[in-house]
């Protein structure tokens, strides 16, 4: 049924307004399937904004990974055209939720790795810095002692020769 009382109407652009177009348009995330790889045979299959031949992908992140799909083959300018087909059915609902769940753990896990990486890395950048501290102490330390036997060397001659 339709959302909208008698007398109104509904254009394709006021539905498009609602959708998240970066979601709608981009191509999801995708792997290599040499099954399933090169340009689409069917010509009538093109991208929505060049109209030109369409790559097959298959989809690598979210909800429909492991779903094929054809898509803009030349993204141009930073614009892709995205899906123009999806050539498998969407997954089962409980398929699609328990993907989704792999992904937020997987990115959960990521972000927490990149999290530790950066607190090892100032903790290292501080130890670095305490190392170099206290290479110049050790070096002055050393300069000091080379001067202390100098002088010692010093006063036996003066005292020798007394």
């Amino acid at each position: 049924m339709p959302s909208w009382k008698d007398g109104e109407e509904s254009s394709d652009e006021e539905e498009l307004l609602g959708m998240d177009l970066e979601q709608h348009w981009a191509n999801p995330g995708t792997t290599i399937d040499a099954s399933f790889r090169g340009r689409v045979a069917d010509a009538s299959i093109t991208c929505r904004l060049r109209l030109a031949p369409c790559m097959k992908y298959v989809t690598f992140e979210g909800r429909d990974t492991g779903r094929r799909f054809y898509g803009c083959a030349v993204p141009q300018d930073g614009i892709d055209c995205g899906v123009a087909q999806w050539v498998d059915a969407p997954w089962p609902s409980i398929l699609q939720r328990c993907l989704e769940k792999i992904w937020e753990m997987f990115h959960e896990e990521n972000c927490g790795r990149v999290i530790d990486h950066a607190k090892y890395k100032k903790e290292l950048d501080k130890v670095n810095k305490q190392l170099d501290t206290l290479g110049d102490q050790y070096s002055q330390l050393v300069e000091e002692v080379t001067k202390m036997f100098d002088w010692a060397d010093q006063n036996n001659r003066v005292m020798s020769d007394e």
